[in-house]
């Protein structure tokens, strides 16, 4: 991709490392920054899935007994107390 970026077109890169071109164009799209932030289309969707994941873990977390609503209001009376 950096020789892409520095000039060299995709026709001879192909040639060059025996790549189809279709193949050279599918990496580019894939690294290509999205919004002017600077990271790609696939470490966006990777981010937005661990995001996802991580979400889910906390909800899970908060239904446990220590995490839950209720033990929060009790333990926090507990520690006012002493």
């Amino acid at each position: 991709m950096k020789l892409h970026e520095m000039g060299k077109k995709i026709y001879d890169l192909s040639s060059e490392y025996a790549i189809n071109a279709v193949i050279i164009y599918k990496w580019i799209k894939e690294t290509k920054p999205v919004i002017g932030g600077g990271i790609s289309k696939k470490e966006y969707e990777k981010m937005q899935k661990e995001l996802r994941q991580l979400r889910m873990k906390n909800e899970i977390l908060k239904k446990l007994p220590p995490y839950s609503q209720e033990n929060n209001k009790t333990n926090s009376k507990i520690h006012r107390k002493i």
